[in-house]
């Protein structure tokens, strides 16, 4: 790949750490910033956090690939419904969560014989949307390489396809606690359910891709708010609620689920959703 400058900057910045530890979920930035240090002679260490709010099959694919790429990983465990500040729900609750699990991952880095120095796949685009959970970060003093160079969500697509880092154009998946209104009272019960219906629907998004049914991937979430379910799609899908057939299936799969009301709007912007109102 011929080297862009912003690419280089990064490359000197990782460098720069005494021991790196990434802060990974599995999705596209932390994988690009794991790939783009072993590419450079770095060993870094992965940090998955698994826990009721994070889908199995998640935690399982952040394992499988950092291990397929041959790289340190480690799983802690986390029950965000154990801190009171993020059961309650409010506006501050991811502020609360990252918190609790930074210091979670903090914690083990210092009972390593080797010193660490924890960063997170944050990167500029992020600034532009409501994360309380950055502060966090800056409290914790858990630094983000991606940012601190300039990087946008756009660029790490860009690079992690041009440096033929698998899966460049994977959708982002937050954590399941955002599936839900604020201040609704969350539970592992409503959890469970939200995991079960959204990996159903991926399977069944993607079976009419292969198909031909639908020509792309929608971006989506289920969400629970004080009147109900409700189910979000990507604003490039809305013909999908106008083709009979497959709204039929929909409501089927919710059936099966024993959702029996659910609502299905069309958003331009998939992510905080509850932020916007």
């Amino acid at each position: 790949m011929e080297k862009n400058k912003l690419y280089e900057l990064l490359e000197r910045r990782l460098h720069s750490f005494n021991g790196l530890a990434i802060a990974f979920s599995g999705g596209l930035d932390s994988r690009f910033l794991a790939y783009t240090a072993k590419s450079i002679g770095l060993r870094p260490l992965c940090i998955h956090v698994k826990g009721i709010h994070v889908p199995q099959t998640e935690s399982k694919y952040a394992e499988t690939w950092a291990k397929e790429q041959g790289l340190d990983f480690v799983s802690l465990v986390y029950n965000p419904l154990l801190t009171p500040e993020v059961a309650v729900n409010d506006k501050e609750r991811c502020y609360f969560c990252k918190k609790a699990m930074f210091v979670l991952m903090l914690k083990y880095l210092e009972s390593q014989k080797s010193p660490y120095t924890l960063v997170d796949g944050s990167n500029t685009s992020d600034s532009f949307e409501y994360r309380p959970g950055q502060k966090a970060l800056f409290e914790l003093g858990v630094l983000s390489p991606l940012a601190e160079v300039g990087l946008t969500k756009d660029w790490v697509r860009s690079f992690a396809q041009k440096t033929g880092l698998d899966n460049p154009q994977q959708q982002a998946r937050p954590c399941l606690l955002t599936r839900f209104e604020y201040n609704f009272n969350i539970t592992e019960t409503y959890l469970n359910i939200i995991e079960q219906a959204e990996t159903k629907l991926l399977t069944f998004f993607s079976d009419r891709v292969d198909s031909g049914e639908i020509y792309k991937m929608p971006d989506f979430r289920l969400r629970l708010t004080n009147n109900g379910y409700l189910l979000q799609l990507s604003g490039v899908h809305e013909y999908l609620i106008s083709r009979e057939f497959l709204f039929e299936e929909l409501q089927k799969l919710f059936l099966s689920l024993d959702i029996k009301q659910i609502k299905i709007v069309v958003s331009d912007k998939i992510s905080g959703y509850f932020d916007t109102k």
